[in-house]
């Protein structure tokens, strides 16, 4: 593994220090429950299942959950243990299935996502027995979409029905197993959309039983490192190093042992320079027309500690002087 690059511009360590510092305050975690549909139930005021979702054999739940928030409430007793989160849910999405596995498109006053943007309120329960193995988890959220308070929930519930195992561990926060053929694990979700009218409003709900659970740390940038490690959660991940956003220096965009790519330690250059304070020069300001210290140094760094060779940064040098020069677009 490649060590962390040194800046040798302070600013630039501390802009890399100050995202790694916030991306370790939160563990987002994806949590994508896949199986089968057993019934479909409709309440309330509307009588039936909505026709696009009659043909739905299989099922798809994803959600996106900060695993590092505290429980607001927590019950230990005799028999069992339980857990109480708020407003730590991110993203909540259902897809159905036909039985060719084909998506269905769901009614359009149902809304089978629930994107971090919309929801306003959020929970998440956990409880497994202390006497026995029964364990359970149910994710829930809504939004309101209009001015009317319209509003829509989605819920997910999955059950081990006293089959372990489930639980990878429970406290501080409750993490799910990953697992491709779980044991007799059922799940019960919720779609709900309320309007004034009867037409708009749908309460259903599903029984299902699982045929996979995939528990991973969220990588937002896809570069290979779970933002909670990732001193750069949102890499620039151009393929090839590009500079002034047109000339192709040619070399491998390689992300370091820090998750940051060699595109992200140039963009920190850059903020490094324009937080610079302003010119003891007043309204005569010295004319230089060429790269900083900062980006310069970049290559050595890149070169010491082995992310580069010397043809890779001998190309990186000509590309980023030629992004100055009378032939490139800085001036």
């Amino acid at each position: 593994m490649k060590k962390q690059l040194r800046y040798a511009v302070q600013g630039a360590v501390g802009l890399l220090a100050l995202g790694a510092a916030a991306v370790q305050a939160q563990t987002i975690q994806s949590v994508e429950i896949e199986g089968t549909v057993t019934d479909f139930y409709s309440h309330y005021y509307y009588n039936q299942v909505p026709v696009e979702l009659e043909n739905a054999v299989s099922f798809k739940f994803v959600v996106e959950q900060d695993t590092s928030v505290l429980p607001f409430y927590v019950y230990s007793g005799s028999s069992y243990e339980y857990q109480q989160f708020q407003e730590n849910l991110y993203n909540i999405s259902y897809t159905f299935y036909d039985a060719a596995g084909a998506e269905i498109t769901a009614p359009a006053t149902l809304d089978l996502e629930l994107t971090a943007e919309e929801l306003l309120e959020t929970y998440v329960y956990a409880e497994r027995g202390v006497t026995n193995d029964y364990k359970y988890m149910q994710w829930w959220g809504r939004k309101t979409t209009n001015e009317t308070n319209d509003w829509n929930s989605l819920s997910g519930y999955i059950t081990n029905n006293g089959m372990a195992p489930f639980f990878a561990e429970f406290t501080p926060y409750p993490l799910l197993l990953s697992a491709t053929s779980p044991v007799n694990q059922q799940f019960n979700g919720w779609l709900e959309s309320y309007g004034y009218g009867e037409e708009d409003y749908y309460y259903l709900s599903f029984y299902g039983t699982v045929t996979s659970i995939l528990a991973t740390e969220l990588d937002a940038d896809g570069d290979g490192f779970a933002d909670s490690a990732d001193s750069c959660p949102a890499s620039l991940m151009d393929e090839t190093v590009m500079f002034d956003g047109w000339l192709n220096s040619g070399v491998t965009n390689y992300v370091d042992a820090s998750g940051c790519a060699i595109m992200d330690h140039y963009a920190a250059c850059a903020v490094a320079e324009a937080e610079e304070p302003t010119s003891p020069w007043g309204w005569f300001q010295p004319v230089y027309s060429g790269p900083t210290y900062c980006e310069k140094q970049v290559v050595y760094q890149l070169q010491d500690e082995g992310v580069i060779d010397y043809t890779e940064g001998r190309m990186l040098r000509n590309a980023l002087s030629l992004s100055y020069s009378s032939d490139g677009r800085r001036r």
